[in-house]
């Protein structure tokens, strides 16, 4: 829940995704959502071989 705790309205970063989850759902299934997310990003990239490339920020 550390991320949550650093996650502040208004960034252009890739919290947007996460600030707008906590506004759907409570904490706790959203905390779970990320979990699902970050293993379902760290599979990927064991299945591929690759290196983490992180996502350009959006504009």
């Amino acid at each position: 829940m550390g991320v949550f705790r650093y996650a502040k309205p208004g960034s252009k970063s890739a919290n947007t995704w996460l600030l707008q989850l906590q506004e759907r759902r409570p904490r706790k299934i959203a905390v779970i959502a990320l979990a699902n997310k970050i293993a379902r990003i760290i599979w990927a990239m064991m299945a591929r071989g690759e290196a983490y490339r992180r996502q350009p920020a959006a504009a």
